[in-house]
């Protein structure tokens, strides 16, 4: 994995990319007018923020710890924070690609058709994962396992740390004296042994996730548990993250004397709201400025995200305001969703959608054809028959030095599960 916040190459390893230049900035004009009416005088205050304490980057609290444990389940969360995707470990300058694929859901044979498809090639490319790699398909395990062998990265997804609370619930339980026996008959309160856990009251016991905590495998266990809940990539001013996170505290009476900026630098991790449990389930933003996994209330947290960066962009190279961008899943029902400084690619493969990847290259690297239909030829068990899918180009979008690297958003068919 890359390097913890703290690590000091996970800031020193790279050359700063171009400023994104307003100019040739793709607009979305359908969907600016749309987030106007939320937003109102939310820009207009950004903007004159970043005139009076313009970001020149993304900077993260490095004295947080990587594990912070949820007030709501203590020991059991093991949320680690962020790791950080350096120039070396991408390999964009030879040759190499960035694959973020969207939420799988336990269906592994769209990812792996989708990796043959877009012809993935494990010495160059690196596939970072949305989260929620598991629950809801029938092969979830077999999902992780095909990460592993890839050499996948990933960040945390709600499901996915269901299944690690799960697994910790029963590791600790399991070294008490009679806790495995106590698991076994069904984990009845007033059974169980001195010094357990109990079952925390909104778990249900028998679930999906409590199946793959109990089946999983120890590789394949102390692999969700390493990944973290947001991926940094500094050279393409990006960041991936399951649900959300927001550019700043929408509670806060802000000033010009007192902008959410520290000597210049965003501190992401230091927006109140921006705690690791709202980064995994957040959907939108309430009137009052509270996270929700509530699609229908408030509006939609990137509605933030994009004007203040809309703010940025604004603001321009001339006053050193990077725009940042983020690539994110979880929000099935607004399906393939690609604002200017956001990028939404869960596309509902699990009901029957699409696995949607976005794919960053040199613009020399060649791009997957979308003109040719690929036979798969493993065969499914018990069918004794193949599968043709069609890879799709959906969009080319701009990413931090936009004139510097090609984005596109290709993805694949899927059966519902």
């Amino acid at each position: 994995m890359s390097p913890a916040p703290d690590s000091p190459s996970s800031e020193s390893s790279f050359e700063r990319a171009p400023l994104l230049d307003p100019a040739s900035e793709k607009r979305l004009p359908e969907r600016r007018s749309r987030r106007a009416a939320v937003l109102g005088g939310l820009v207009l205050f950004a903007l004159a923020a970043f005139l009076f304490g313009a970001a020149t980057a993304v900077e993260f609290n490095s004295g947080r710890p990587d594990d912070v444990p949820d007030k709501e389940r203590p020991g059991l969360s093991q949320f680690r924070l962020l790791d950080t995707l350096s120039d070396e470990q991408l390999r964009l300058d030879s040759g190499g690609r960035l694959i973020v694929v969207g939420d799988i859901h336990g269906m592994s044979a769209p990812f792996e058709e989708l990796l043959d498809l877009v012809r993935y090639r494990a010495r160059n490319d690196t596939v970072v994962l949305s989260g929620d790699m598991v629950a809801k398909g029938s092969s979830s395990l077999p999902v992780l396992r095909h990460a592993i062998s890839h050499g996948a990265l990933a960040v945390r997804g709600n499901h996915d740390q269901k299944v690690i609370e799960w697994r910790a619930w029963m590791d600790a339980v399991r070294a008490v004296p009679g806790g495995k026996e106590w698991i076994k008959s069904g984990a009845r309160e007033k059974d169980r042994p001195r010094g357990a856990l109990k079952v925390p009251d909104e778990w249900e016991w028998e679930s999906e996730h409590w199946e793959m905590a109990k089946d999983m495998d120890k590789e394949r266990y102390e692999w969700l548990l390493s990944l973290p809940v947001v991926i940094r990539i500094p050279l393409l001013d990006l960041f991936i993250v399951h649900a959300g996170m927001l550019p700043s505290d929408p509670q806060s009476k802000r000033t010009y004397a007192d902008p959410p900026y520290d000597k210049g630098a965003l501190r992401v991790l230091d927006v109140p709201q921006n705690k690791p449990w709202n980064m995994i389930e957040m959907r939108s933003v309430t009137k009052r400025g509270e996270p929700t996994p509530d699609a229908d209330a408030g509006h939609p947290w990137y509605y933030l995200w994009n004007g203040e960066m809309d703010a940025c962009a604004a603001v321009g190279a001339e006053r050193g305001c990077i725009p940042q961008f983020i690539t994110y899943g979880h929000a099935a029902g607004r399906g393939l969703n690609l604002e200017a400084h956001t990028f939404g690619l869960d596309t509902g493969c699990v009901r029957g959608g699409r696995l949607t990847a976005l794919i960053v290259s040199s613009p020399s690297t060649p791009s997957p054809s979308d003109s040719d239909e690929e036979q798969t030829t493993k065969r499914r068990k018990g069918k004794g028959r193949g599968r043709t899918r069609k890879l799709r180009k959906d969009a080319d979008v701009q990413v931090g030095g936009a004139e510097r690297w090609k984005a596109e958003v290709w993805s694949v068919g899927c059966e519902a599960a």
